[in-house]
């Protein structure tokens, strides 16, 4: 009985076959008929191994544990053998990856009595095609968010809306095998540069196309050097607003468990003033004038330092992250430095594991550009603080963490704004 049901499957699989090459273009047939020959060698090995087995039963060799061992290796072997064959082309080397963040978030200002409470939400899914033999891999990114704002997803409970998906990254990237350590990648991108919130939100995905080279070389340390060009504006009757960028650093894997990554970063923006006139780029602070006057270009130097170890059995990452403006056109002011340094201790990879962290910031006026810092430091101006951050996450299941950060900020110079208390509580799924 078992025999006709294994070889009955493997008949109907070739009927299966044979009626599909009836409905299939031209093109597909020569797949279609190295399935079928495919195919029949299973059948007939299947067979074989049947016969083989009846004969050893026979024999009364352990019958039972012949029939659970033997045929249900055969039927894995054919299971395995038909998902292999039948599943498209295309999803050879695709990846998909999203998450899914619900978030309570309570403000409050120390000096007076406004307080703020909101429920928000944040999606984000995409997928990755990668096409080995090419070097090529293209993906992107869709999330909840709004689309004037580059430092958020979030998307706040109010009036039952529905909530819009915009396009957070759409990129190709290419990596010749014939130049190991290139890598080139063009589009809406992940933030490429070895650096910290200190300059950078971490929502914010460049448009552009930058450069990656790991130079080669024997040991335990991976020199790399970076250039790309992104724009942020552009017009016919005003001059277009750019970003250049230009990094060089290096990774020492000191030990199997001591990793130090060293990165200095050069930005230099160029026309940024018609970006701000056009509204392309929301200022949040005050970074249009300098002294009384427009600010046209504005350059930022970041130093950064991150070094991972294993301590008491735990991943740990310390950072300090140093950036000062170099703009010429900042001379006049006392506000061109930023610094953070920062502690985490843990990883968030499967159930049970935890972390915490906690960075200390203190980032002037005109140290970097406002529009593109964190957005939590600061609320409605993101420079000119200076305070500390708590963090902790816990993950209930492999895909579900807990988390909880809170934010202690005053302002560094006297302003309309005051001291802020900010406090994020989490629920993440990711999948």
């Amino acid at each position: 009985m078992l025999r006709k049901a294994l070889l009955g499957a493997g008949l109907l699989m070739l009927v299966a076959v044979t009626a599909a090459m009836a409905q299939a273009p031209a093109s597909e047939d020569d797949d279609l008929k190295m399935t079928v020959e495919a195919l029949k060698a299973r059948n007939h090995d299947l067979e074989r191994r049947l016969t083989e087995l009846e004969a050893r039963i026979g024999e009364g060799v352990d019958t039972q544990r012949l029939r659970r061992e033997e045929v249900g290796t055969l039927v894995k072997q054919a299971m395995a053998d038909s998902k292999d064959k039948f599943a498209p082309g295309w999803l050879d080397n695709l990846k998909f990856s999203g998450d899914l963040r619900l978030r309570y978030e309570y403000r409050d200002k120390t000096s007076d009595t406004k307080r703020d409470e909101r429920a928000r939400t944040r999606l984000r899914f995409g997928f990755e095609k990668a096409w080995p033999d090419q070097d090529l891999m293209v993906g992107f990114r869709l999330a909840t968010g709004s689309d004037n704002d580059p430092t958020s997803t979030n998307q706040t409970f109010v009036g039952f809306q529905k909530y819009p998906v915009w396009v957070d990254r759409a990129y190709a990237q290419w990596t010749p095998k014939a130049v190991k350590g290139l890598s080139v990648t063009a589009g809406k991108m992940a933030n490429p540069w070895e650096t910290s919130d200190l300059v950078w939100d971490g929502d914010v995905n460049p448009d552009g196309v930058w450069v990656r080279y790991n130079l080669p070389c024997p040991g335990p340390i991976t020199p790399f050097i970076g250039a790309g060009a992104f724009q942020l504006y552009t017009n016919d009757t005003k001059k277009d607003a750019s970003l250049k960028a230009y990094d060089v650093g290096m990774r020492y894997q000191i030990t199997k468990d001591v990793k130090w990554t060293s990165a200095v970063t050069f930005y230099n923006y160029t026309n940024i003033y018609s970006a701000f006139a056009s509204g392309a780029i929301v200022n949040r602070g005050g970074n249009t004038t300098v002294g009384g006057h427009l600010v046209s270009d504005y350059s930022t130097l970041d130093f950064t330092n991150k070094v991972e170890f294993v301590a008491f059995g735990l991943p740990m990452n310390v950072f300090i992250d140093w950036a000062h403006n170099t703009s010429s056109e900042n001379l006049n002011s006392e506000q061109l430095d930023g610094l953070a340094v920062g502690l985490k201790v843990g990883a968030n990879k499967k159930k049970g594991d935890w972390s915490a962290w906690y960075v200390w910031k203190n980032l002037e006026s005109d140290a970097v550009l406002a529009s593109f810092a964190e957005s939590d430091f600061g609320w409605n101006t993101f420079t000119n603080r200076r305070g500390s951050q708590f963090g902790v996450a816990y993950n209930i299941t492999d895909n579900m963490t807990a988390g909880a950060t809170l934010f202690i900020t005053e302002p560094i110079r006297a302003s309309n704004e005051t001291e802020r208390f900010t406090l994020q509580a989490d629920l993440v799924w990711k999948f």
